[in-house]
């Protein structure tokens, strides 16, 4: 176990709310201005709602008592004027009357003169005064969130104006030298800042109203002036990055100069150097600057603040049980929160995927589709563990959406984003080994499966021999190779240069198509895995680092893109195909992608994106 002095996640909170309580005012607004606002107080209704007895349909206003003689066999005559009157649905009801009978009961016999063969009995189809909102009922209670039937029923019992909360004002500073706002190109050693639009769209979500603070410089007293300035006008005020223990993390020290810092470091990863103090008398959250630890930070301690703010005291998350389908290796002394993505079972069961734990790895904030906590005494869960996973999209969402498992390739996002547009269906896509794949979709758990051959039906990077390809629905060939720094400065020829110390590679996971088509030329040509390797599952991502200089040369593909920025050395050509569940293709977003495929402007796009047409493939 780590002893650090962290303390758990909880802890800190509770030491920020004791030092720190919300303090919410009451403002009074329109009832038309009040979605989403929390009330403030209990509100009675003003007036009645009828007003006064009314029609609840079109028909005869009657006395009820008149008419019981009235059957089928012998229907009674009433005049108008003396024994009926006609009226509309809303109309009040004449005061000589009770009851009324509609319309479609009543038989015209001549010019003020009806027939009506059922009796009425007394208050049929009257709207009594207050039926629906009498005057003096409370219609909401304290901490009630309102929205837009709630909106209707204040109005409709006269209540023009209600006492809300008022919203918290949260200002988000921004520290670091590297940082350039949004729409400024970063140069070398410079990064757009994201994270204060992360933070600041997440409490807007929550109900709260954000000021930004603009980008500090790792400077004291300029932290410490922004601070000032900010504490004046906010409820709460988080600074993003400069919370850790390096050399310009000046924001512990700033906050213990100016007021009382409660923690500094959690138990917990990634988020483990956040800093929560009190300065003024308001609360400080010193968030760290990694996206994913920012965002963890922010439900940790903002989020619960927020809820307290408006009275609640429970939280609505919504959590769904998993099984893990892989193992978790964590360090123990600290909880560890990770990303997951969901896979629905044929059992209906979910089979919970963990993402990349990078606290950096802003991308997988997108992809997960919910979050699991291993807790700070474990270091390992098996795969098979029953988990439960805190859903970061809505149930509805997951159960509907196609998903897609297999290899990567640039235009295959084009293709799939096209396909959920037009079918109205979300499509998302699960990077995989072919393998996995195919196992995933005879399970259920996909819809389909990006499958890579030789041009026939067979799989030279896949063990799997069972599964007809006869069906699979060809996109196109791609042509694997070397991305390479332009100009290929290394003179890199291929897998012949692996024992070369000075070199780092880029190479696709265990059981990717790619990496097992490396490890058998590998052992045709004797030669063993590089020593220095990464391994990135993503193409594009593989040759952004390529051209960042970060590695040497990495696997991937030809792709017209980033033609301009890297070079290729094409090895061997692949033709991608979907295999799709038979009963999709019978649906109608079947037969939308079949109509995708025949796009001809589509094609051309695609092709741009790496991806020809179906070609014969030699060799």
């Amino acid at each position: 176990m780590e002893k650090d002095g962290a303390v758990t996640v909880q802890e800190a909170l509770d030491r920020l709310l004791q030092a720190a309580p919300p303090r919410p005012g009451i403002e009074r607004i329109p009832t038309q201005q009040a979605r989403n606002r929390y009330m403030a107080e209990p509100v009675q209704a003003q007036l009645s709602m009828p007003s006064y007895s009314a029609s609840a349909i079109d028909g005869i206003a009657v006395r009820s008592e008149a008419t019981q003689a009235a059957s089928p066999h012998t229907p009674m005559k009433l005049r108008e004027g003396e024994d009926f009157a006609w009226i509309n649905t809303g109309d009040p009801i004449p005061a000589w009357a009770d009851a009324v009978i509609m319309v479609e009961h009543v038989n015209v016999e001549g010019e003020g003169c009806v027939a009506i063969t059922r009796p009425a009995s007394s208050f049929q189809h009257v709207r009594q005064t207050g039926e629906d909102v009498a005057a003096g009922e409370v219609l909401l209670s304290a901490g009630q969130k309102i929205r837009p039937v709630d909106q209707a029923v204040l109005l409709a019992g006269g209540v023009w104006e209600v006492p809300v909360l008022t919203r918290p004002l949260v200002t988000i500073i921004a520290t670091g030298r590297e940082l350039v706002p949004p729409g400024l190109e970063p140069q070398r050693g410079e990064i757009v800042e994201f994270n204060s639009t992360l933070l600041g769209e997440t409490l807007r979500e929550w109900g709260a109203i954000t000021r930004y603070g603009g980008i500090v410089p790792d400077d004291p007293a300029l932290i410490r002036q922004t601070l000032e300035h900010a504490l004046e006008q906010s409820d709460l005020v988080i600074v993003n990055a400069g919370s850790s223990k390096g050399a310009k993390d000046f924001v512990p020290s700033v906050l213990k100069e100016m007021g009382t810092l409660l923690v500094h470091g959690v138990s917990a990863r990634p988020g483990k150097p956040a800093a929560l103090a009190v300065v003024a008398g308001k609360p400080v959250l010193g968030l760290p600057g990694y996206p994913v630890s920012a965002y963890l930070g922010l439900e940790w301690f903002a989020k619960p603040w927020i809820r307290k703010w408006r009275g609640e005291r429970t939280s609505h998350e919504e959590e769904v049980p998993a099984r893990l389908s892989q193992p978790v290796h964590t360090r123990m002394g600290a909880e560890d929160h990770l990303r997951v993505r969901l896979l629905a079972g044929p059992d209906g069961n979910w089979d919970a995927i963990p993402l990349t734990k990078g606290a950096g790895v802003t991308f997988s904030l997108s992809q997960a589709d919910g979050w699991i906590k291993v807790p700070a005494d474990s270091s390992q869960w098996t795969a098979g563990k029953n988990v439960s996973v805190r859903l970061t999209r809505p149930l509805s969402l997951l159960r509907d959406r196609i998903l897609v498992a297999g290899g990567d390739a640039p235009a295959l996002d084009i293709l799939l984003s096209a396909w959920s547009k037009q079918s109205g269906r979300a499509v998302a896509r699960y990077v995989t080994g072919m393998q996995d794949a195919l196992d995933r979709w005879r399970k259920g758990t996909c819809a389909a499966v990006v499958v890579e051959t030789d041009g026939t039906d067979t799989l030279p990077e896949c063990e799997e021999r069972d599964t007809d390809l006869s069906h699979a629905l060809p996109l196109g060939d791609v042509t694997w190779g070397w991305i390479v720094q332009k100009g290929n400065p290394d003179a890199i020829v291929g897998i012949q240069d692996w024992h070369r110390s000075d070199l780092h590679w880029i190479l696709p996971p265990s059981g990717h198509s790619g990496r097992i088509f490396l490890e058998k030329a590998a052992v045709y040509a004797g030669v063993s895995i590089p020593l220095h390797r990464k391994e990135e599952p993503s193409y594009l991502k593989a040759a952004a680092a390529v051209y960042g200089e970060g590695a040497a040369a990495a696997w991937g593909i030809a792709f017209a893109e980033y033609a301009d920025t890297v070079d290729f050395l094409p090895i061997a050509r692949r033709r991608l195909s979907l295999l799709v569940t038979p009963s999709l293709l019978k649906e109608t977003e079947g037969e939308i992608l079949l109509q995708l495929l025949q796009d001809q402007p589509l094609r051309k796009v695609l092709q741009r994106s790496g991806l020809d047409k179906p070609t014969i493939i030699r060799g």
